[in-house]
């Protein structure tokens, strides 16, 4: 996933969830100086045809003016999604790119000890 914010900010957060549980990713918040945050809880579903379902759940602000949304696409697993969101609070807006790609029934997270040093 690429996040980008009209400011030049970007982040490339890599999601690893099970399908049902929501997954959050946020930023700025508690960052001094900053003008506002972003923060999005994406939650995938496989819908009956095998498509996948993925609810975005926004909350972005200044402090004591929280603005929340939230947007739900379909697409087959691998395909890239992209979606433009306008700023409510006068903060930056922001630019989501993402491919949601369903890992195998056996797919296992790679350990500490099994990553490559270098």
């Amino acid at each position: 996933m690429t996040i980008t914010l009209s400011n030049g900010e970007s982040r490339s957060p890599r999601v690893i969830t099970r399908l049902g549980v929501p997954a959050t990713v946020e930023w700025g918040w508690d960052t001094p100086g900053a003008s506002g945050g972003w923060g999005m809880v994406i939650t995938v579903n496989r819908e009956a045809d095998g498509r996948l379902r993925t609810l975005t759940t926004y909350r972005e602000g200044y402090p004591f003016k929280p603005v929340e949304g939230s947007h739900s696409a379909l697409a087959n697993s691998g395909d890239t999604m992209e979606l433009l969101r306008r700023s409510q609070t006068g903060g930056p807006d922001l630019k989501l790119s993402r491919t949601v790609t369903l890992l195998p029934a056996g797919f296992k997270m790679p350990t500490q000890e099994s990553k490559p040093r270098g």
